[in-house]
């Protein structure tokens, strides 16, 4: 007999793919951070989100994190986008790695767009 919550676990997992997949999100944050006794890798290797949870509480004084750029594009092209002003020599160059990871994004999402229509397709 199938588990009663599968229907409830398909339904949350369908709608965080289509939300995942309907929106792009690139933030480029710089600083440093120093933490102590934080394990960083785990299965599958870094995973930069439970890193940042992570540090909630932790970081020592010596921590500092600005947001160089921050992007995020809706299926529908609805864009929001943050750029820090005032930006140093090394803030242009994360914000042209920003750039990049935005191009980069965007192809790859649209290689995810073409299968999933094939595969309607086929």
């Amino acid at each position: 007999m199938p588990d009663p919550k599968w229907k409830a676990n398909a339904h949350s997992k369908l709608e965080n793919f289509v939300n995942d997949i309907t929106t792009l999100e690139v933030v480029t944050l710089s600083g440093n951070i120093t933490v102590k006794d934080l394990k960083l890798t785990g299965a599958g290797g870094i995973n930069f989100q439970k890193v940042l949870e992570s540090i909630k509480g932790k970081a020592t004084d010596s921590s500092a994190i600005s947001v160089v750029a921050a992007t995020k594009i809706d299926l529908d092209k609805d864009i929001q986008q943050f750029v820090k002003s005032g930006m140093t020599p090394e803030d242009k160059e994360l914000f042209h790695m920003h750039l990049q990871a935005m191009q980069q994004a965007q192809v790859a999402r649209k290689a995810t767009f073409e299968m999933l229509i094939n595969i309607v397709k086929s």
